[in-house]
């Protein structure tokens, strides 16, 4: 049996049967029209590559949640953005205290209304990442989601995180990277690119060595490495260096 065409080929066959169609009515010619829907159909699988990676993406994320974070815990998401896109991604029932430093009214009722309709306890304050203002031992977890590349200190951030957490608790990340090695060209974009991301995106850095913050925090005793993963997300270039996974709080403090 013949195997059926792909959705991406579905597509390209679409596009063209339309473009050979429009020109027919038109008058313009075949050669026109065969560019058309070739550009058509490129631009319509480019779209199509970037909604199975933004879907890919999301699972992922909704795994690593569901996996380490339970009900009932209280987590301490830091950053948590003016839209707490990662509210979606948590279990229900855990109580959420979100930190953001550019935290407004108005974005904190949109959030509490988006809190409520997942079923989470969500408290907000203004604050930043390398001073946190809550006691030694407040939380079950900490998360942080693409907030270590713009946070003037990263390594503050993960020593703050390591002083709230619980004995044994969870530090639950997904952060954009510096390129790996062996992707020479995506380091040079990287580079090129930093000083207008800088400005552009609050701070944010291109060439952060995240992976290489954490197994630092791991090899000082602070944490316990339980995942650390790499995923390519093409979608977002040029950030689409990602890593997620979490570290577990060793039993003594800094």
């Amino acid at each position: 049996m013949r195997p059926a065409p792909t959705p991406s080929l579905r597509l390209g066959f679409l596009c063209l049967s339309l473009s050979l169609s429009l020109a027919a009515r038109t008058g313009v010619s075949r050669g026109a029209a065969i560019a058309i829907g070739g550009y058509a159909s490129g631009v319509g699988l480019w779209a199509a590559r970037v909604a199975r990676a933004e879907s890919a993406y999301s699972d992922a994320k909704r795994e690593l949640f569901g996996r380490y974070l339970r009900p009932d815990d209280a987590v301490l998401e830091v950053g948590i953005g003016l839209e707490g896109a990662t509210l979606d991604y948590y279990p229900k029932g855990c109580r959420v205290t979100g930190l953001e430093p550019r935290l407004r009214d108005d974005n904190a009722a949109a959030m509490r209304r988006r809190a409520t309709a997942r079923d989470l306890r969500l408290e907000l304050t203004r604050g930043c990442g390398e001073d946190l203002p809550f006691p030694p031992g407040s939380f079950d977890a900490v998360v942080t989601s693409l907030v270590l590349c713009s946070a003037k200190d990263p390594k503050a951030v993960v020593e703050e995180a390591h002083r709230v957490l619980r004995r044994g608790g969870r530090f639950v990340f997904v952060e954009h990277i510096h390129a790996l090695e062996d992707a020479a060209f995506m380091r040079w974009q990287q580079a090129t690119l930093d000083p207008l991301q800088q400005r552009l995106a609050d701070g944010c850095h291109l060439q952060r060595e995240n992976d290489a913050l954490f197994k630092d925090a791991a090899e000082r005793g602070l944490f316990r490495i339980e995942e650390l993963r790499y995923v390519d997300v093409p979608s977002r270039w040029p950030c689409n260096v990602q890593m997620m996974g979490c570290m577990a709080k060793e039993s003594f403090d800094i």
